[in-house]
């Protein structure tokens, strides 16, 4: 059977869906010889073959475009041959407009990829705070500068020319109808660099891809439109190599003397960006266009409820009806005695989060990095009087969840799934706790006429008075793994 996690099938009505369609959204690409190589060996056909994207476009050695109304020159006399690290707060103040138009024969490009070549990767000291963005030098600090301003956000370099100029963040963070995907320098060969510069570009690429990126998203109400591909990681040996540390693999050219992944490489590097089942652009593009996750949290005393971290729901159905389609619930820890109705729609439905003890002076937490269903206990309880969960003509994804004390009784189909009930759902539940729930049928899930995922769950102690204590698929194609199921009865059998 071909299994497809709940991103790849959120994904797919995602790409269906008329909202993105891929008439008039661009790809334009900023690089330079390690760029085309790549594009060459086959990154080129797998964007085209993408739903949303209609056209590629390059900005590359010997591309010229004029500034911004407004702004310098500040590259002149050719901006695509400028692709240093340096260049690129210049880049980014200077001409995004014009890059968002920059051979769009229609539409303009929502997607703006960007890289330095290899040479970046040789970081020759940690410099000195608070670092020059548009210094040649090849520091940590330089580095971090083109991202971040060390002052915090709003402020601005002077540069030489006499203009003032914002980090990259402060930038994107501008342009939310924009993804920008930053593609980390690729490694150098064996005698190209030092173990030393090498081990300094990966702390850079593991600060941008880690605390960068996160403090932009926190910062900016999860915005996701800004990625990082860390194509260095993705080449090189591992920091802790007994010979080569942070260098481009044997088997990508490493011995070779020329710095440039080889073919073999950029065939890894394609399955992995863009033609593999759960591939980066393809994660990158869902998230860039989700809708906005909404919070929910019963210990919200603010008096406001809108769904926000800062004032959210105090039921998970209020949230589930709120909810757009393909959209997720986050929900942080505490007891939730509903019977909770998820019809008609796709729905992420995650728990585990600590939220907030005190909603009139703190927002929530509700970061997918402080997410722990076994430390936030996020339970669901029937009460012993109704079904816990319902998923009918939906999809999505149950995970983080206690399903506790459902009951499901009476005439068909209310007498299905005392814990969670799924008809014609084509579902994910992962990392959940299914336990004390009975039914005539299917005591802790029930599943007809669909094909759930069931993986990390624990399911016990739930009862059945016909067939299927633990776990009852009738018409139905499951992919049950990783699960502890025990201790359930039923009358009947299973």
């Amino acid at each position: 059977m071909n299994q497809r996690s709940p991103r790849t099938l959120l994904l797919l009505a995602a790409l269906a869906a008329p909202a993105l369609g891929a008439t008039t959204d661009d790809f334009v690409f900023i690089h330079h010889s390690c760029g085309r190589n790549w594009l060459d060996s086959g990154l080129h056909a797998a964007l085209l073959a993408k739903s949303y994207i209609d056209e590629r476009n390059d900005v590359t050695y010997g591309t010229d475009m004029p500034p911004d109304p407004g702004r310098p020159d500040s590259l002149a006399s050719v901006p695509g041959d400028r692709t240093d690290m340096r260049h690129w707060v210049p880049w980014f103040n200077d001409y995004l407009n014009r890059l968002k138009t920059h051979a769009c024969a229609s539409g303009q490009n929502r997607i703006i990829m960007f890289k330095s070549c290899y040479p970046a990767s040789d970081v020759t000291s940690d410099g000195v705070e608070p670092g020059n963005p548009f210094s040649s030098a090849k520091t940590l600090t330089n580095y971090k500068a083109v991202f971040r301003h060390p002052t915090g956000s709003g402020n601005t370099y002077a540069h030489p020319n006499g203009n003032t100029y914002r980090a990259l963040g402060d930038v994107f963070a501008d342009h939310p109808d924009t993804l920008f995907i930053f593609v980390t320098a690729p490694p150098l060969c064996y005698g190209s660099t030092t173990d030393a510069n090498g081990h300094r570009a990966r702390l850079f690429n593991n600060w941008v891809k880690g605390e960068w990126l996160d403090s932009y998203r926190t910062e900016h109400g999860g915005l996701r439109n800004v990625v990082v591909f860390d194509w260095f990681d993705l080449l090189a040996y591992p920091d802790d190599h007994a010979t080569h540390p942070n260098r481009l693999r044997e088997e990508y050219g490493g011995s070779s003397g020329n710095s440039h992944p080889n073919a073999a490489a950029n065939a890894a590097t394609n399955q992995v960006f863009a033609t593999d089942p759960d591939n980066f652009i393809d994660d990158a593009w869902f998230d860039f266009n989700a809708p906005p996750a909404l919070c929910v949290d019963d210990s919200n005393a603010s008096g406001i409820q809108d769904g926000s971290a800062a004032h959210p729901y105090l039921t998970i159905q209020q949230a589930v009806h709120a909810v757009a389609d393909r959209g997720t619930v986050r929900v942080a820890a505490g007891t939730y005695v509903e019977a909770v109705v998820v019809s008609g729609k796709e729905v992420r439905l995650l728990g585990g989060y600590p939220g907030s003890t005190n909603y009139l002076t703190t927002p929530g937490d509700f970061d997918d990095a402080a997410r722990d269903w076994l430390t936030h206990l996020t339970t669901i309880d029937g009460a012993f009087a109704h079904r816990c969960l319902l998923f009918d003509d939906a999809g999505g994804e149950l995970s983080g969840f206690h399903v506790l004390n459902g009951r499901a009784y009476g005439d068909y189909p209310l007498d299905r799934g005392g814990g969670v009930a799924c008809f014609a759902a084509s579902i994910t539940i992962a990392d959940c706790h299914i336990a004390s729930n009975a039914a005539y049928r299917g005591g802790g899930i029930y599943a007809g006429q669909c094909s759930p995922t069931i993986q990390g769950c624990v399911i016990t102690a739930n009862t059945s008075d016909n067939e299927g204590a633990g776990i009852l698929c009738v018409e139905a194609s499951p992919v049950v793994t990783r699960n502890h199921i025990g201790a359930n009865y039923a009358v009947g059998c299973g």
